[in-house]
């Protein structure tokens, strides 16, 4: 079973304030052996939960979202052997008594669009079901009662990285440096010195910050868009491997466009059927097998 917590001391919120609530964890799993993540398509990548504006009203939304399959393209598919379920419990205080709810989807179909079944269960009475819909979610799926939606597909990762941005502005700090070590009498333009309050960390001149600045929201060329590190490796001419760095910079990685890596499941939940034990909704995930 592979599993992501959203929020370790809950979402504070089906009245009031509605924060976000997420955790993370990218391709650092395993997809090999038997278990659930023998199947990429089993190996969560990001959870999500928070509610809508408007939490006071009784027509409040808890918005759900788990990625899995790290790295997926356009024909990937979610696993028709795996439950993707999002746990929930509400309660009153914390520390309190809870009640809980389980969000279970499967998939059926080995081909695109795939048969997507959602249902919500009370774990300590499994023949009950609180709401329930299937069809294609591959645009958009709604319950009978519109109290559930749900879609699921291909989506960009939100985990952004500008990997190459960030290597260029290191590179940038590191030659500076460098280059003080080795002169400190010079008139330096990018570091004039270190703090002596913090070891090891130079000052850096306004000239070196928009240096770095320009490289962080920029391409490894230093001129071109920010690209997202879980892009793939441009194969093209001009993918900074020789000649097209920016002044400083020795490396650099330029991408490709993003036109999908993981699959999304994402579900809007009246928080009518979620909050029986009291405002407070805890929400964590798994894949199971």
């Amino acid at each position: 079973m592979r599993t992501r917590w959203a929020a370790g001391i809950g979402l504070a919120a089906l009245v009031g304030m509605g924060p976000t609530a997420f955790a993370a964890d990218h391709t650092d799993g395993t997809t090999t052996g038997t278990g659930p993540l023998a199947d990429a398509s089993a190996d969560i990548t990001d959870l999500f939960a928070w509610m809508s504006s408007d939490t006071v009203s009784a027509t409040g939304k808890v918005y759900l979202v788990m990625d899995v399959f790290p790295g997926a393209s356009s024909s990937s598919l979610f696993s028709t052997s795996v439950k993707y379920v999002f746990h929930t419990s509400s309660q009153s205080t914390y520390g309190g008594a809870s009640v809980k709810r389980d969000i279970i989807c499967t998939f059926s179909g080995t081909t695109a669009p795939q048969t997507t079944s959602c249902w919500i269960t009370e774990p300590s009475n499994t023949n009950m079901v609180d709401d329930y819909v299937t069809g294609d979610a591959s645009t958009a799926l709604t319950s009978t009662d519109s109290k559930v939606k749900v879609f699921a597909g291909v989506r960009n990762d939100p985990f952004f990285f500008n990997l190459a941005g960030f290597r260029n502005a290191t590179s940038a700090v590191a030659a500076a440096i460098a280059n003080y070590t080795a002169a400190p009498s010079t008139n330096h333009t990018y570091i004039a010195g270190f703090d002596s309050n913090s070891p090891g960390c130079p000052i850096l001149s306004n000239a070196a910050r928009t240096t770095v600045a320009g490289y962080l929201g920029h391409d490894c060329t230093g001129s071109g868009s920010a690209k997202d590190f879980f892009r793939k490796p441009e194969t093209t001419p001009g993918d900074c491997t020789s000649s097209g760095k920016p002044a400083l910079v020795t490396t650099g990685t330029a991408n490709e466009p993003l036109t999908g890596n993981v699959l999304a499941l994402v579900l809007s939940v009246d928080k009518t059927l979620l909050n029986s034990g009291g405002s407070i909704l805890s929400v964590w995930g798994a894949t199971n097998k």
